[in-house]
């Protein structure tokens, strides 16, 4: 059983991740799995990205969606636990939480969260796959041999 007060991080290291339209986009770079994630979904998955707890992710989606507490719990859960199975999110617990903005989420009716995965780009995105942008510091550059 999950805690309610554990936190979870984006798996950067092998995840990339993109909100379209209030909509989730999520790519698994390691097994060429994608993913996304609908409306309570999305917003649940910004949430998660910022590093709040599951308590806190309850708090926000429960009042932005005026939805039981309890019912928002057991769906995050479900939904954390299947984030977590898939490896696209990783315990966090000590990380600090950051502000997550949900204004563009106005109007939005509650659903039920569920991770739809996809697997007919594998192969694509196993030949060409989009790699996360590596920052290098300038003077990283004169160490690399020419």
């Amino acid at each position: 059983m999950i805690a309610t007060t554990s936190r979870f991080k984006i798996n950067e290291k092998f995840v990339t991740s993109k909100m379209i339209d209030g909509e989730a986009i999520i790519i698994n770079l390691a097994n060429g799995m994608y993913y996304s994630l609908d409306k309570t979904g999305g917003v649940a998955w910004l949430l998660i990205g910022g590093g709040l707890s599951l308590d806190e992710i309850t708090a926000a989606v429960s009042a932005r969606f005026s939805v039981p507490a309890r019912q928002v719990r057991d769906d995050v859960i479900a939904l954390v636990t299947d984030l977590l199975k898939q490896n696209l999110i990783l315990p966090a617990d000590g990380v600090a939480a950051t502000k997550v903005a949900l204004e563009a989420y106005a109007g939005e009716a509650y659903e039920t969260p569920v991770l739809n995965s996809y697997d007919d780009m594998g192969d694509v995105l196993a030949l060409d796959p989009p790699l996360p942008q590596v920052e290098i510091e300038p003077a990283a550059w004169d160490a690399i041999p020419q």
